[in-house]
């Protein structure tokens, strides 16, 4: 199936008709599959500075489910050894990051773990489009909301959404303080049977 479409520079494009010009600097690239053009267009953005934490999150965390189908349709499109699937050589820490993390690490120029910490993000997080531009838009942050639990990440979001300024690390810090501080009375409370 052939593809034609604007990959990137939609924002531009349009500048470019109001100004009326009649001739636009374009690259035409061929044999890219509609993947392979969302891929493109999404790497482009991440290059744009404006981009809040969570918008970047979702970005890589988008390229890595399309290098994971990418992976999966070449592997079982082909047994060739040319044409399946390119394996990056894999570091020492990046031994046991899957295939797609690697992947998307080497087309962004960033670690696997960074990318693989993004795809956590995004899966942890219940209704993640709803942080962009909260007082819970930042790494720290979204860390922080995805190991709460979904009724606790959702009061938050809410909360955030609303204008609020909430910090999802001041409630899993609590969170933890009050799970150590269940533990150690339960650890008591044995000790104290024991006697």
């Amino acid at each position: 199936m052939l593809f034609r479409s604007l990959i990137a520079g939609r924002h531009r494009f349009e500048a470019i008709k109001r100004l009326k010009w009649d001739n636009i600097p374009a690259t035409i690239v061929s044999g890219l599959d509609a993947l392979d053009a969302e891929a493109a267009e999404l790497s482009e953005n991440l290059l744009r500075m404006e981009l809040t934490a969570t918008q970047k999150s979702l970005h890589y965390s988008r390229l890595m489910e399309i290098a994971e189908v990418k992976h999966k349709m070449a592997a079982g499109q082909t047994d060739n050894a040319e044409e399946a699937p390119i394996e990056y050589e894999r570091s020492a820490g990046e031994q046991k990051k899957s295939a797609s993390a690697v992947a998307v690490a080497h087309q962004t120029n960033r670690s696997a773990s960074s990318v693989e910490r993004d795809m956590r993000r995004v899966k942890g997080i219940q209704d993640i489009h709803a942080v962009v531009g909260t007082s819970l838009d930042s790494g720290v942050e979204l860390d922080a909301l995805a190991a709460l639990p979904g009724e606790k990440q959702a009061d938050l979001i809410k909360r955030a959404s609303e204008g609020e300024k909430v910090s999802a690390r001041s409630e899993l810090k609590k969170q933890e303080r009050a799970d150590k501080e269940r533990t150690l009375g339960e650890k008591q409370k044995a000790l104290d049977r024991k006697s």
